[in-house]
């Protein structure tokens, strides 16, 4: 299971004798795209289950669950979006960089993990989107991790951060979203990386707050496609 696990804030003086920090990111979440057919019929196929003897929730969850991830994947390829990942990787690399003064040389490794670093990585940062979600009233949710390490996989850094297009008074109306080839679509998913960034590196600054999140510690974060909140 996953184990709760706090902020925590990046000591400077731990990279005092560092020269190179590698950036790399594990196998992200799939977007998925929640409509009213993949609610219907997750709600439809759980009754049947209780009906009948089965454990409805859990059926009618895994059905919504592989309905909103073909309809994710669609929409990606309908809309030509980017890897979400990718961008974000590569703006907070740009952004430590322009902010942080005498931070170590961050180099991007452009292998996506499926596994463990090894010990020996060296001092790494990873990023984990855990999750990727549009629905019609919400808008695009993303949930999205990222963690320091240094040899020996001992913890440096952890900050979480969830995007959530209301909490930002953007347009939550799949229609207007997916409308003139996803011209709003493309634009928030954009702005989701920047704010993200700009989260991320204001932890790093000491400039934000601590929270406590659900991760999986130094275990590769793929099987998790739900909200680990």
């Amino acid at each position: 299971g996953c184990a709760a696990v706090p902020d925590q804030q990046l000591k400077m003086e731990t990279l005092s004798q560092v020269r190179t920090v590698k950036v790399t990111r594990y196998e992200p979440a799939k977007l998925r795209k929640a409509t009213t057919g993949s609610r219907i019929a997750g709600v439809t196929t759980g009754a049947l289950g209780v009906l009948f003897g089965g454990i409805g929730g859990g059926v009618g969850a895994a059905v919504m669950l592989g309905m909103e991830t073909e309809n994710g994947a669609a929409l990606v390829e309908q809309l030509q979006l980017p890897d979400y990942s990718e961008l974000l990787m590569t703006k907070f690399v740009e952004r430590v960089h322009a902010e942080i003064p005498d931070w170590p040389e961050l180099a991007i490794d452009t292998t996506i993990l499926k596994d463990d670093p090894p010990e020996d990585a060296g001092h790494v940062i990873i990023i984990r989107v855990n999750q990727a979600r549009v629905s019609d009233g919400s808008g695009l949710t993303v949930i999205t991790d990222a963690d320091m390490f240094a040899p020996g996989k001992t913890r440096l850094w952890h900050r979480r951060f969830t995007y959530r297009s209301a909490d930002h008074q953007r347009c939550t109306e799949l229609a207007q979203l997916e409308a003139d080839g996803g011209t709003l679509f493309h634009e928030e998913w954009r702005y989701a990386v920047e704010k993200t960034v700009a989260d991320f590196v204001a932890h790093l600054k000491g400039e934000t707050g601590t929270a406590v999140s659900r991760v999986r510690g130094w275990e590769s974060p793929t099987a998790i496609d739900h909200d680990p909140t």
